[in-house]
């Protein structure tokens, strides 16, 4: 699920500057050339976007962004639709808390992936430094 405004404000202006072509040919090429751009660098920082959660923690992958989370540093995750600057390409996302901040993340699955990663915090909570189920 993309966020609209990611990829459709580069498409408007590429296409704004194909209706300028009409009135003046330097205008329009430029314009279009700015939002052929504009498109390319929103691509390399947010494709491909995906997270992967796994017994060691979760992985992060955005674009040129890529961050493993260990399951130790994780304290809480919840849902959220916070509008905050993310590697996530929607609202609909997932707040995750760690020991010194946190993430956002827009899996697709968001309630089975929020579901997964509780399951294997719990397990790693029990088994391994003896932390209260929080």
């Amino acid at each position: 699920m993309v966020d609209g405004a990611s990829f459709g404000t580069p498409v408007a202006v590429v296409v704004f500057g194909g209706f300028s072509l009409s009135k003046s040919m330097g205008l329009g090429i430029y314009v279009m050339l700015t939002g052929g751009v504009i498109f390319g660098l929103v691509a390399a920082f947010s494709l491909p976007c995906f997270y992967v959660v796994s017994d060691a923690g979760v992985r992060i992958k955005c674009g040129v962004f890529d961050e493993d989370l260990p399951l130790a540093k994780i304290r809480k995750i919840e849902l959220s639709w916070s509008p905050l600057s993310a590697p996530a390409l929607s609202l609909r996302r997932a707040k995750i808390t760690l020991e010194d901040g946190t993430r956002l993340v827009s899996p697709r699955e968001r309630e089975a992936f929020i579901a997964d990663l509780e399951a294997r915090l719990k397990i790693q909570r029990v088994e391994g430094d003896g932390l209260s189920q929080t």
